[in-house]
């Protein structure tokens, strides 16, 4: 029902959808991308993760990896590299299509009922994106927080066919790019070798 509540409140105007797609075709890199992103299209942040959109993600992950290689152990660099090679070659055609409005930092922290409503706080972080970009941080998050093991992962993507509007090979990727930063991260910055998450990583490239 979350889901499905994201998905509803998510439309966009033609002219930010047109600049949108404008600055996209030119296929600048990443970094170039975001900027014009952010001067050109007011009243939404598109963050340097580029977690909106499923290529520029899988594009800024493969300079995440290479910047911070010598801070990663070859074992888990390697699935990292592979991880890259297979999100980056699965990307689905025509996403452009779908495009809509998604807060690609929404956690159930961000959720609560009120009056027998579903409720959202904290939309500043709203971008132009890819409609599973806007849900993949509340997969991601209930992942975590449920402590669900590798092999809960078919059946839990399996439930997100029957919602409309998903694409669930895209939100797959979008997730498995949220476990791709969290291993970065724990590594770059807590030293500490993201053994559990890197499971649920290979798992995901396994779906």
């Amino acid at each position: 029902m979350c889901i499905k509540n994201v998905l509803n409140n998510c439309q966009i105007s033609k002219d930010e959808r047109e600049k949108y797609i404008d600055i996209i075709l030119l296929n600048d890199t990443p970094d170039k991308t975001i900027e014009k992103l952010n001067n050109e299209i007011e009243d939404f942040f598109f963050d340097p993760s580029c977690r909106f959109s499923g290529k520029l993600c899988w594009q800024t992950a493969a300079e995440m990896l290479n910047y911070n290689r010598s801070s990663i152990p070859s074992c888990i660099f390697m699935v990292l590299i592979d991880c890259v090679k297979h999100f980056s070659s699965t990307d689905e055609e025509n996403t452009l299509e779908r495009l809509c409005a998604v807060n690609t930092d929404l956690t159930f922290d961000h959720v609560y009922f009120f009056d027998g409503q579903i409720c959202m706080i904290d939309h500043e972080k709203t971008a132009v994106g890819e409609p599973e970009a806007g849900v993949a941080r509340l997969i991601h998050d209930f992942i975590i927080q449920q402590k669900l093991e590798k092999s809960m992962l078919p059946e839990l993507f399996l439930a997100m066919n029957e919602i409309d509007g998903l694409r669930v090979r895209n939100l797959i990727s979008f997730v498995a790019f949220g476990f791709f930063h969290d291993i970065i991260e724990k590594n770059v910055i807590y030293c500490t070798n993201d053994t559990e998450n890197l499971k649920i990583l290979q798992e995901l490239m396994r779906l």
